[in-house]
């Protein structure tokens, strides 16, 4: 994949993690989330960086753009599969280790927190599938 569509399916991506993680978590799921917080307080801040949020999420956007490269994903479909295996993955990986040494978190919230993060994961990689593998052959992303 050449640099300038990187980069677009990389802020494409980037954006659709924004927009999910705020539907996700800031409507669908904040009540869910507050009543199962650890015993730590004061750890949220009042009003969320949103530009440091943002460069999070087009960092993992980017995370995804090069795994569907490396794996020769074409299409929204095959986007949606493999990073939906990696959101999972990584959440899992990093919730369990916060939830290991942190209390910020309850044990439901890291289980619920994985099906959304491979929602999340899966459809930015649908998006990104489908920018990453226009005009161009299979495995061509």
């Amino acid at each position: 994949m050449d640099t300038k569509k990187f980069a677009l399916a990389t802020i494409a991506g980037g954006i659709t993690l924004f927009v999910l993680g705020y539907v996700f978590y800031e409507v669908l799921l904040a009540g869910f989330f507050e009543a199962n917080a650890g015993t730590a307080t004061g750890v949220m801040k009042e009003s969320p960086v949103f530009w440091a949020v943002l460069l999070g999420e087009l960092g993992a956007a980017a995370l995804i753009t090069l795994v569907l490269g490396w794996a020769g994903a074409s299409g929204a479909g095959d986007g949606f599969k493999i990073a939906a295996k990696v959101g999972f993955l990584v959440a899992f990986s990093i919730n369990f280790i916060i939830f290991g040494v942190m209390n910020i978190s309850s044990l439901p919230a890291v289980i619920v927190d994985l099906p959304v993060a491979a929602i999340r994961w899966g459809v930015a990689g649908a998006v990104i599938g489908m920018l990453g593998s226009k005009g161009a052959g299979a495995g061509s992303m």
